[in-house]
């Protein structure tokens, strides 16, 4: 018994499009990518992700606005010592929505990284 993750971001959704209904303001976070999509097509909401030191495997503590983070569960799996046969497994059985995810996030902050940019000139 539990909450199945794709109805608990839709649940999140919805009361994401009450809130904004009441116009109301709020922070949230999640780990939900249907969320992140959600956000990422309502120009009322500001992205943040909090930024991690991938070497030290530390926070740093900061706030990157106008960006998504990304998971680093592998790669942090790999500086602890995960054997590479796991790392390779878990990989493998990453969804192919997961993948597209990966996708459409990287496009994302490429155009985001363009536009922090070019408002520095």
């Amino acid at each position: 018994m539990g909450t199945d993750p794709e109805e608990g971001a839709a649940l999140a959704i919805g009361l994401l499009q009450s809130l904004a209904g009441m116009n109301a303001r709020v922070a949230i976070t999640t780990h939900y990518n249907p969320v992140k999509l959600f956000a990422l097509g309502e120009a009322r909401c500001v992205l943040a992700a909090v930024d991690f030191d991938v070497d030290t495997l530390t926070p740093r503590y900061r706030l990157s606005y106008h960006s998504l983070g990304r998971s680093l569960a592998l790669p942090i799996a790999r500086r602890l010592g995960l054997p590479e046969a796991v790392l390779s497994a878990a990989r493998a059985a990453q969804s192919t929505s997961r993948a597209h995810w990966g996708r459409r996030s990287s496009g994302w902050r490429r155009r985001a990284a363009a536009s922090r940019s070019s408002s520095r000139r």
